[in-house]
């Protein structure tokens, strides 16, 4: 009997540790079709940092994005 009373404790126990999933956010699929609203070029806008900019497209018929990045500072290109 004293056995099952600590198992049950333990199992109350560690249901409190277990994170609860409330409201747990845009899944996967929704999250990807808010980044293809993304897809595009983008540029800094700031004269007072380096000139960065950002082209995202859409290949792998539509299922992935590809990312860009190229930044230029000091007349040296970086990737």
């Amino acid at each position: 009997m004293r056995a099952l009373v600590k198992i049950l404790s333990v199992l109350v126990l560690s249901m409190g540790i277990m994170p609860a999933r409330v409201n747990a956010g845009p899944s996967g699929a929704e999250a990807f079709e808010k980044l293809k609203t993304l897809v595009g070029h983008w540029e800094t806008d700031k004269t007072n940092t380096a000139k960065a900019s950002l082209d995202l497209e859409l290949t792998s018929g539509g299922t992935a994005v590809l990312e860009k990045f190229h930044m230029v500072e000091n007349g040296k290109r970086w990737k």
